[in-house]
């Protein structure tokens, strides 16, 4: 065998190797993109869940402070406390 054909044998067999590393290499990065994506969508759940209950509890707040305000008004117009008088 001439050395230029036993050259282009060890470059190909060095191709096919490095080819395989490629491939092994872009297969890795799929399966971690893949990986990315699902943990993406999973804080997108998470998040809108969060944000619905933060809504859920906003609504409360309001409904609590609406009925504090009439507590105090209440209060204060029977009476019963005189420093709330001050709160005027």
């Amino acid at each position: 065998m001439n050395g230029c054909k036993l050259l282009h044998r060890v470059l190909g067999a060095r191709s096919a190797v490095e080819g395989s590393e490629v491939e092994q290499r872009i297969g890795s990065l799929i399966n971690t993109l893949r990986n990315i994506d699902a943990k993406l969508a999973a804080d997108r759940r998470q998040i809108s869940q969060l944000r619905a209950r933060s809504d859920r509890e906003r609504v409360n707040l309001q409904s609590q402070s609406r009925a504090l305000v009439q507590q105090v008004r209440a209060t204060f117009a029977m009476g019963r406390q005189e420093y709330l008088k001050l709160l005027r």
